[in-house]
């Protein structure tokens, strides 16, 4: 303009290359890049177990084709989708990123969204077929087992009594077309509605085994979820003068508070009271060392109880009301122990705390429990220890 050539003639010279896009480049409108096209695609899968792999598009990327399939194996969990745009400077792309994989299809939509307003958008079709071995929940009939069952957890304990010989499993699985398999011994059996059903126990432990197939037959990439039925033997025992809290139905799931001792209670006497048949039982201090049969009971001691062949039943935590400190006695340490916990609240915690509480018509440590121990102490007064 400034040189007056504005109405002057120029002559352009274009070059045509081989395999251009039969479709013209939009007239440039003034309003910013109209380049909305990727210059590359790609996905990349991540197994369960976290390994990843890059995945083939079908067809290969092109930047004129808009829609991509690729089929995936139920086992990849979740893909990372990248894009880049020939106008990378000007040009905004959506829709990458990381994704969950349901199983059947999953379509993903990336759009490139030129500097002028124009869109472009690419669908990757992702197919995860069925597959699942997982078992989303399963209980049992009878008994408890040490631990809530996840799916990702594969072994587990349950405990059931002697008149037990039949345990029914109820189980969902997580995909329609799975198919398990009870191995029972020597015996296999394909499980039907959703129940597997162990007969014969023995006392003690059985083991047996559900393996979840992805499908009929696919016994070669099954999930196997291992259970150790222990079934305890006859053993007797004679809890009536104590006090437990739960039920004696848990087993082995966890440990309960016991109490209703008497101060001044050895170790042989609580064997003789507990009177157990075909069985035995410990007792151990809280650094878990058996202790003698002349040996007080005190706060924190644990006893357990196993059955003929060795297996735990039930174990115990010990509260004796007053002795705080754990030696068996309920003396001036004591008393000292629970000032201290009102005064500063320090000193006690767990079991310990709990045995504080000497008087049974308030709840938790507090003055009428240091009266009732001042009482014990000087006067040889009750301290009630049941509740």
């Amino acid at each position: 303009k400034n040189s007056g050539l504005l109405d002057s003639s120029f002559v352009f010279k274009i070059p045509v290359y081989k395999e251009m896009p039969e479709e013209k480049c939009p007239e440039p409108s003034g309003d910013g890049n109209p380049n909305y096209k990727l210059s590359s695609l790609s996905v990349t899968g991540t197994y369960m177990d976290g390994s990843s792999e890059k995945l083939v598009l079908s067809p290969t990327f092109n930047t004129d084709k808009l829609t991509y399939n690729i089929v995936v194996p139920y086992k990849m969990t979740s893909v990372k989708i990248s894009a880049a745009a020939y106008a990378a400077d000007t040009s905004k792309i959506s829709g990458t990123g990381t994704y969950d994989l349901s199983v059947g299809t999953n379509t993903f939509t990336v759009t490139c969204k030129a500097e002028n307003g124009k869109t472009r958008k690419y669908k990757v079709n992702i197919e995860r077929p069925e597959g699942s071995t997982y078992m989303t929940t399963l209980s049992a009939s009878t008994g408890v087992f040490n631990k809530t069952f996840t799916p990702e957890k594969q072994s587990y304990n349950l405990y059931v009594s002697n008149d037990t010989d039949t345990v029914t499993f109820d189980y969902i699985t997580e995909s329609s077309i799975a198919e398990v398999i009870l191995q029972n011994g020597s015996t296999s059996e394909v499980c039907k509605d959703g129940k597997a059903v162990i007969t014969g126990l023995k006392e003690g432990k059985n083991t047996i085994y559900l393996d979840v197939c992805p499908s009929s037959g696919a016994t070669s990439e099954a999930r196997r979820y291992t259970f150790n039925i222990v079934r305890y033997s006859g053993t007797t025992y004679n809890l009536s003068g104590y006090q437990i809290e739960g039920s004696l139905d848990d087993f082995a799931a966890k440990t309960k508070y016991i109490n209703g001792f008497n101060i001044g209670n050895t170790v042989a006497d609580v064997k003789k009271t507990v009177a157990i048949q075909n069985g035995r039982m410990t007792i151990l201090n809280s650094s878990n060392t058996e202790k003698t049969d002349s040996e007080l009971i005190g706060t924190g001691d644990i006893i357990e109880i196993y059955d003929e062949n060795g297996y735990i039943m039930y174990k115990f935590k010990v509260i004796l009301y007053g002795d705080v400190n754990g030696d068996g006695k309920v003396d001036l340490y004591d008393f000292a122990y629970m000032k201290k916990q009102i005064l500063k609240n320090t000193g006690l915690s767990g079991v310990y705390l709990k045995a504080s509480d000497i008087y049974p018509e308030t709840e938790g440590l507090d003055l009428y429990d240091i009266a009732v121990i001042k009482k014990h102490i000087l006067k040889n007064g009750e301290i009630i220890q049941t509740r």
